[in-house]
Formats: C-alpha cells, sequence, structure tokens
C-alpha cells in the first residue's frame, strides 16, 4: 500500500480544524470556569448563540462570538473572545470583528485567542474619541517542534491553557461589575 494517488477509490474525511480548535478551548475554559479555578468563581461560560449587533433595532446583523463569560449573579457578559485557527499573522478583520463585538457586549477589552505558536501576546488599542477598546491576542501552544512524548505534550497544552484561563480571568475581572 501506498499514499500516493491510485486508481482504487477511497473513501475520505476532512476535519474541520477551526472548528475543532473553538469547541476544544471552549471546553477546556468551561471545565476550568465551572471549577472555580484561577479566579474564576462566580463567572461562567454563556452558550454559543447569535446576538443582533445592533441591540434594540430590527437588525438582521448578528455576530456570533466564541467565547463569552458572564458573571453568574447578574448574568452580564464580562469578556468576550473569538478564537482564529489559521498559520498567518492576525488580520485587520479579525480585530474589527472583535471590536465590533467588544462594542456589542459594552466592553472596553476582548481577546482573539490563536493557534498560532509562534505568535506573541501583544495588546492594541483603537483610537477614536470614544472610550479606547483593548484587543490582546493570545497564542495558545497547541504544537511543538520537538519530539516529545503525548504525555508532555498534553502538559504542556494544558500549561497553556492555565496561562490563558489566567488571562481571561483578568480581562474578564477588569470590566466586572463593581459588586464583585
Amino acid at each position: 500500500p501506498t499514499t500516493l494517488a491510485g486508481s482504487h477509490p477511497v473513501p475520505s474525511y476532512l476535519i474541520n480544524m477551526p472548528y475543532l480548535f473553538e469547541d476544544y478551548i471552549r471546553r477546556e475554559i468551561d471545565q476550568r470556569v465551572k471549577k472555580g479555578e484561577y479566579g474564576t468563581k462566580g463567572l461562567r461560560v454563556r452558550g454559543k448563540r447569535n446576538y443582533e449587533l445592533f441591540q434594540g433595532h430590527d437588525s438582521t446583523t448578528t455576530c456570533n462570538p466564541d467565547l463569552l463569560l458572564e458573571c453568574e449573579e447578574t448574568e452580564e457578559v464580562v469578556f468576550v473572545g473569538d478564537m482564529k485557527y489559521y498559520n498567518k499573522p492576525i488580520t485587520p478583520a479579525a480585530y474589527y470583528q472583535m471590536i465590533a463585538y467588544c462594542h456589542r457586549f459594552g466592553l472596553d477589552t476582548g481577546m482573539i485567542i490563536c493557534a498560532q505558536g509562534n505568535e506573541y501576546k501583544r495588546t492594541c488599542k483603537s483610537e477614536s474619541n470614544r472610550p479606547n477598546i483593548e484587543v490582546s491576542v493570545m497564542p495558545v501552544k497547541l504544537f511543538t517542534e520537538f519530539k516529545v512524548t503525548a504525555k508532555k505534550l498534553m502538559d504542556i497544552i494544558d500549561e497553556n491553557l492555565n496561562k490563558l484561563t489566567v488571562e481571561i480571568t483578568r480581562c474578564a475581572k477588569r470590566t466586572d461589575s463593581p459588586t464583585s
């Protein structure tokens, strides 16, 4: 047998990696939040769904953020995040999307969570006469260039997810209601 193209049809399938990445990160963060780990007590992950982009208007324009955290007590959204699974720098469109999400939920900070391990954490601020919106880019290194055991790789991923949870909590607590 060979992996070269041949004359025999073989069933194949493709894995939607962007969806898999989003789902994995959302589930991992949800587990940590449910346990109240890393300062997440009093928060919960809100289910993924469409939201009208312009509140209070008859709008067909919707947005669908990948990750929302809300205060359990008030149900107010305190964190918005969007996952990007691609091997290129974060695009201007991704920043615009995050700024729109921040405006929609009344937040002054949001986070782009990317699978690109060679991206560095950075923060960008919008410049306008309105309050500045801060967009953080947080890389989650899921891969390694070195040969490691599966256990070591899982430990690396877990450590990076813990760091991500800490950053998410920091952003959520910055915008949390005064009762926290």
